[in-house]
């Protein structure tokens, strides 16, 4: 006769909790993104796809199929606001949590303010943006991982 598992520790979450957190990093920024991918799978339950060419985000994220996208705002050809824009446009990716890293914006309030190549900061009124998170550069690994779990909107199983 087979019996249903009844133990409570047992359940689908945390067979989930097993299954890697696929994360889409594009960052121009060879050496900063290599240290953001290795410190994230040396914890052991990400899986980091790296793109350093914003031209070929979309394509790399359709081969990946991440949980969430960590995209630098300031590169060259395509900035992180046009990558994110088109993910947006990309079936499958409309809802996509995005975490935006960089050195060149502010969040001051309920406003972002980027910095222009004048060393002025304008403000940014756009709404996928205003929508995600912000990290500022350099980024540090604990607070990484609060705001991966807030854009996931889960805890994870992460030995700190």
């Amino acid at each position: 006769m087979n019996q249903e598992n009844t133990d409570p520790t047992e359940t689908d979450s945390n067979a989930e909790d097993n299954t890697p957190i696929r994360v889409l990093l594009v960052d121009d920024e060879p050496v900063l993104s290599q240290i953001i991918k290795l410190s994230l799978e040396k914890l052991g339950n990400f899986e980091v796809t790296l793109v350093t060419d914003p031209l070929i985000a979309v394509d790399k994220a359709l081969e990946a199929k991440p949980d969430i996208a960590l995209l630098d705002v300031v590169m060259p050809q395509k900035n992180g606001i046009e990558v994110a824009y088109s993910l947006r446009k990309t079936p499958g990716f409309e809802e996509l949590p995005l975490v935006f890293l960089s050195a060149s914006v502010m969040e001051r309030g309920d406003k972002y303010w980027l910095n222009t190549d004048e060393g002025m900061y304008k403000e940014v009124k756009d709404d996928i943006v205003r929508s995600c998170t912000l990290l500022e550069k350099p980024v540090m690994l604990d607070q990484l991982i609060e705001v991966l779990e807030e854009a996931l909107q889960r805890t994870l199983p992460i030995k700190r």
